[in-house]
């Protein structure tokens, strides 16, 4: 006599796997959020690299515009614009009209282990017949 609920069963198909599909599942769903952890890691670290570029192109700008007055006074105001946007002021230097700077800017990132993003730029006067 067969019981209720065991039409078309014929015991254990296959021996020994109870919980198999639990255990494959949980193994996929842990890859997967340490390939979304690792993405983010990499988005932060991206952002990380534009802010410090942005910031550099800022300070040189600002640097270049304070200029006029003499290299001290531009490159006290292109470390503050570096300041201001969230990076430090390594290296202003000038050649003629034309300020180059190097920033550094710290990864917000979690659980960050990249090192501190950094950034150049250089700005001043364009001349009259100078290719761009």
């Amino acid at each position: 006599m067969t019981g209720l609920g065991t039409a078309g069963h014929d015991g254990d198909a296959h021996p020994g796997q109870e919980g198999f599909a639990t255990v494959a599942a949980a193994g996929s769903i842990a890859v997967l959020v340490v390939l979304l952890g690792l993405l983010l890691q990499l988005g932060a670290v991206v952002a990380s690299r534009h802010g410090a570029e942005r910031a550099a192109d800022l300070a040189a700008l600002a640097g270049a515009g304070d200029g006029v007055l003499g290299p001290e006074v531009g490159c006290a105001r292109a470390a503050a614009v570096a300041t201001a946007n969230g990076a430090s002021l390594l290296e202003c230097a000038w050649s003629g009209w034309t300020v180059s700077v190097r920033v550094t800017r710290r990864c917000s990132c979690p659980l960050s282990v990249s090192m501190p993003s950094s950034g150049r730029a250089r700005a001043g006067p364009v001349g009259l017949g100078e290719p761009r």
